[in-house]
């Protein structure tokens, strides 16, 4: 029922605020996007998933709204760039918005975003992820891709990793995530650390290290797509690396 709603909301945005997807800066791709119905499928697609991946990352204190805060700030900082303020100020007041929740969230878990607090900051990056593209030319639709790279690929990888490699439906909850194998098993027996209370604002520090990774050469070539694919290539490989590099760390006791 969320995900008909969430799509409802897209095609809504879409329709009336103009919210399309009109480029990838792929070739053999960016011609389909002229057709309506294909841009429409395409924006709904990219709105629903950038949604659900932010809410995937709502695991630890601190996590999904400091993520959120880059992803907005960085969107900000091209946006000024380019004179953009009315992008800039949406950013700008979403992530003070959040900084605010963020201070009572992080480190002890006085407030949570839950399902709907995920859902509006994903629908609102994602708004203004397309919006940036669609307006500016001269910005990458990778840039925007590359910011929002981690959650993204935290969910398309748990995707692969439950129906391809467990055998279990894509969207059924499991305990396996990034997130939680660095919490379960890194900070807990490597860094030899049991506290729940330490451990569970410790393991949002490492993961805002790990957006950082996409944030920054996003930042640094945000009107270069041929790098930014590099960039986006490079960062799936060190997030996979690094997920079965942490997980091997239980196998082998």
């Amino acid at each position: 029922m969320r995900i008909i709603f969430l799509i409802i909301s897209a095609l809504l945005v879409f329709k009336f605020l103009e919210v399309k997807i009109i480029r990838v800066d792929l070739p053999f791709f960016d011609p389909l996007l002229k057709i309506e119905i294909i841009s429409l499928l395409f924006t709904a697609f990219a709105i629903v998933g950038i949604v659900n991946a932010i809410n995937i990352i709502d695991g630890f204190n601190g996590l999904a709204s400091m993520v959120s805060i880059m992803i907005f700030m960085a969107i900000a900082f091209v946006a000024y760039k380019l004179g953009d303020y009315e992008i800039t100020s949406i950013c700008v007041i979403a992530s003070f918005s959040l900084l605010g929740f963020f201070l009572l969230n992080y480190p002890f878990g006085l407030v949570f975003l839950g399902d709907g607090g995920a859902y509006f900051t994903g629908f609102l990056i994602g708004i203004c992820s397309i919006l940036l593209v669609k307006k500016h030319p001269q910005v990458s639709a990778w840039f925007v891709f590359m910011v929002n790279l981690y959650p993204i690929y935290e969910t398309l990888f748990s995707i692969y990793r439950k129906k391809f490699l467990r055998k279990r439906q894509a969207m059924s909850p499991d305990g396996l995530h990034l997130h939680m194998i660095i919490y379960k098993i890194f900070i807990k027996r490597f860094l030899n650390l049991y506290a729940p209370d330490v451990r569970n604002p410790l393991t949002s520090v490492f993961l805002w290290i790990i957006n950082a990774f996409a944030i920054v050469p996003a930042l640094l070539f945000w009107d270069n797509t041929k790098i930014l694919i590099v960039c986006c290539i490079f960062f799936c490989i060190f997030y996979t690396y690094l997920y079965w590099k942490i997980l091997k760390l239980r196998l082998r006791e």
